[in-house]
């Protein structure tokens, strides 16, 4: 299994000797492929980091990312970026109706706000990261892309969402949690109008994948709201026997 991100090839630790990686891209990818990194360290710290070896090409980690006709600046080493939710932001972006105000946070390097700003009419997007090294960068692809209607607010999610400063102002809300951090969604219904969507993403084992989420959805929801499942899917893989999953919820608060 392997990763192109920009022209930077990633592969899993273990999955293939230098030569076997080089060879591959060479015969594949010589003219795309700059360079070639091998993952050294399971993801750590808050934002998703891993550690990068290098093993052939160019040694500099930092690369453009082009997805959907868009382009992201990014470093590895720096951000998590994960190129094989290209089609989710694309999918999720096509929903999104003329003059929503959306909300996404865990924003990372700006994929969803700049791909739901340049595939949808919304009329406001505001996007919060924490990691300031991907707040940088977003600030920087929202001028790449020419992005006029996104906010990007370098805060705690949090800390926003307890401000009350985005109280019933939402029509969709976006929730691309980072593992093991996924207590939310209570306190996102809040930025939530009386009625909206929101797309829920979470971390399962294989077995019995939907209802496991659905009963942490659940737990979760106000006893003043009702929930609806409009859809849900494998987005993919993570590791042997975990699943990052979504499911589009529409969110209506009672009176």
């Amino acid at each position: 299994m392997f990763d192109i991100i920009g022209q930077i090839a990633v592969f899993k630790k273990g999955q293939y000797s230098k030569k076997q990686a080089i060879d591959f891209i060479l015969k594949n990818y010589s003219k795309s492929v700059k360079s070639i990194f091998f993952e050294s360290s399971k993801t750590y710290s808050k934002f998703r980091l891993k550690k990068y070896m290098w093993v052939w090409g160019e040694k500099s980690t930092e690369t453009i990312h082009k997805e959907n006709k868009l382009f992201f600046k990014l470093d590895l080493n720096k951000v998590f970026f994960s190129p094989r939710l290209a089609y989710e932001r694309l999918r999720v972006a096509q929903q999104v109706k003329k003059n929503e105000n959306v909300l996404v946070l865990f924003a990372g390097v700006g994929p969803f706000p700049i791909t739901i700003s340049k595939y949808s009419k919304a009329k406001k997007i505001i996007a919060i990261e924490l990691n300031n090294s991907a707040y940088k960068f977003f600030l920087e692809n929202i001028k790449l892309n020419r992005c006029s209607n996104i906010e990007a607010i370098r805060a705690d999610v949090k800390k926003i969402l307890n401000s009350k400063k985005f109280c019933n102002w939402a029509d969709r809300i976006l929730m691309p949690h980072p593992y093991g951090d996924t207590k939310y969604l209570k306190l996102a219904i809040k930025c939530l109008k009386n009625e909206g969507i929101i797309h829920y993403y979470d971390f399962a084992k294989t077995k019995n994948w939907s209802q496991t989420v659905f009963n942490k959805i659940k737990k979760q929801l106000p006893k003043n709201c009702t929930l609806k499942v409009l859809y849900s899917k494998i987005v993919r893989d993570i590791g042997p026997n975990l699943l990052n999953v979504v499911f589009d919820l529409k969110i209506k608060k009672l009176k």
